[in-house]
């Protein structure tokens, strides 16, 4: 039985401003303080690295967790021998891989975090080799903690663990941190160059086949026959990205396209939106999502695992499009868009979800929990 301040390893394969990061740094300034908390992520210009020196009961070391190795492994091995972890709170694929495995042969509880179910974008073959290495790790595990309860049942559905396996522990936001503040929005405007009377779409995404942002391009370029002066500000997509270059360069309007990386604090551009767009193949619980309902934001979505746990809940089915369906994405926007009193009133139910269940101290002390159970009741991993 674990006694005192516990000493927590926290794996991540990514340091950038992407969600799982994002979200690690808020769960471990919202624990208890006296916790020790050792992060290994990798080494990034920007990304989470800044705040986490902050943070005084973090310690930081650099690893790049991305990619598989055996040396890396028994290197790892040996470290956390010495180290004397009381759990491991492991974020992300790569991190999982080699928590549950040291977990295994160290005897430290480990307790891994899905973001997402990512396995769609792989080959049948890859897709059936993950999925059954996932399902062996899980039997390694402590605790698998899923972000929704759609995601829950996709877990299920494809085996990756029984029931007593796992535990559904929402994503959270700060309320606080994301309240609407018209003020800001004309200085932010000029700074981007935005007429004041441009009407504007958001999302917070990045390129990769899970956001599938080429299909929110469609959109917007449809969008602008109905609404000339609509803009569309992707928040995480670089500008000089190949990937964005080619996809947004075919586009008819790509002067109002604004893609903006390294945003440290999201919630002066969500002031600007009037509709939050999600368009992805896939999510966990996404950040950006209960960040844009958080702000009182209405919301137009893909219907798909983790959002739709959240429009289902104030009984809003109509603004989950089916994926790929951009008149229907269209009809929903422009409803929207034209009327601004019911768009108030969804977005205000939204921000009333968040208050309700989807805050950061309600995950954290959930988390919290998780944890003084864990290390006070012992683990077996057989």
């Amino acid at each position: 039985m674990t006694e005192g301040p516990l000493h927590i390893l926290q794996m991540n394969g990514r340091a950038d401003l992407s969600g799982g990061p994002v979200y690690m740094v808020r769960l471990i300034r919202h624990l208890p303080q006296h916790w020790r908390h050792t992060v290994m992520c990798p080494s990034v210009t920007t990304g989470i690295l800044p705040e986490l020196k902050t943070c005084p009961n973090v310690r930081l070391v650099l690893k790049n967790l991305r990619y598989l190795s055996i040396l890396q492994l028994i290197q790892l091995l040996v470290w956390v021998r010495r180290e004397k972890f009381d759990l491991i709170h492991s974020h992300g694929k790569a991190a999982g891989i080699y928590a549950r495995i040291i977990g295994r042969l160290t005897g430290i509880p480990v307790i891994h975090h899905f973001h997402g179910i990512h396995y769609r974008q792989y080959s049948s073959w890859l897709q059936w080799l993950y999925l059954k290495l996932e399902k062996k790790l899980t039997q390694w595990s402590a605790k698998v903690i899923c972000v929704s309860e759609s995601e829950h049942q996709e877990a299920l559905a494809l085996r990756l663990f029984q029931a007593h396996h796992a535990v559904v522990i929402k994503n959270g936001v700060n309320p606080e941190q994301f309240v609407h503040k018209t003020a800001q929005s004309l200085e932010l405007r000029q700074r981007l160059a935005i007429p004041e009377q441009a009407r504007i779409l958001l999302s917070v995404t990045r390129m990769c086949y899970q956001k599938n942002v080429e299909l929110m391009l469609k959109i917007h370029e449809r969008l602008c026959t109905v609404y000339p002066s609509l803009y569309l500000l992707l928040l995480g997509v670089a500008a000089d990205d190949p990937a964005f270059r080619q996809s947004a360069g075919s586009s008819s309007v790509v002067h109002q396209i604004i893609p903006l990386i390294q945003i440290q604090d999201v919630s002066p551009y969500l002031n600007l939106a009037e509709v939050y767009l999600n368009t992805s193949r896939w999510e966990g619980m996404s950040l950006g999502l209960i960040e844009a309902m958080a702000t009182g934001l209405p919301v137009v979505l893909s219907d798909v695992v983790g959002n739709r746990d959240v429009l289902r809940k104030i009984r809003q089915p109509g603004f989950l499009i089916p994926e790929e369906n951009i008149d229907e994405y269209v009809r929903q926007i422009t409803y929207l868009l034209d009327h601004p009193q019911a768009a108030s009133q969804i977005g205000q139910s939204l921000r009333q979800l968040i208050l309700q269940e989807y805050t950061i101290q309600q995950n954290a002390d959930a988390i919290a929990q998780l944890y003084t159970d864990i290390s006070a009741g012992g683990w077996d991993c057989a």
